[in-house]
């Protein structure tokens, strides 16, 4: 699971520090199991989604220098093939959210467009 969740956020990080120009931003994805775990055998899946959250923190820190920020967007379930609105545990987890319903993959893509700096922003669609 370190190989799927972590390892890819510090070599993408890597590839993009070589690339980004001063006022660059890298936005990674994590999760918010990274500070809670809601059920018994989650712990491997949430000791990764920390290990990203500390790790985009440290990368924050090394990234400053050159003006390029680290920023982590932390969102909690959310609907996807693999954990479906109608799936067999969809109740139990849609109880612990306080909207009671998983989220959208339309709304981290929103976050994400909105992390970016305002001259970017005013080229995104209304409804973002």
């Amino acid at each position: 699971m370190i190989a799927i969740n972590v390892r890819p956020v510090f070599v993408g990080a890597q590839a993009a520090g070589r690339h980004l120009r001063e006022g660059g931003r890298i936005i990674v994805i994590g999760s918010v199991t990274a500070d809670r775990t809601g059920f018994p055998g989650s712990s491997v899946y949430s000791m990764t989604k920390a290990a990203v959250a500390v790790l985009a923190r440290g990368l924050a820190i090394d990234f400053a220098p050159r003006g390029i920020t680290v920023n982590t967007i932390q969102p909690g379930p959310t609907e996807t093939d693999m954990n479906p609105a109608d799936g067999p545990h969809s109740d139990a987890i849609k109880s612990l959210v306080p909207l009671k319903r998983l989220g959208h993959a339309d709304e981290i893509a929103a976050m994400v467009l909105r992390s970016l700096p305002v001259r970017r922003q005013a080229s995104l669609p209304e409804q973002l």
